[in-house]
């Protein structure tokens, strides 16, 4: 369920 929102978080992370 809140698999995609940590993805997102770290690759937004990392990503900026």
């Amino acid at each position: 369920m809140i698999s995609w929102i940590r993805r997102k978080r770290q690759s937004v992370l990392r990503g900026h």
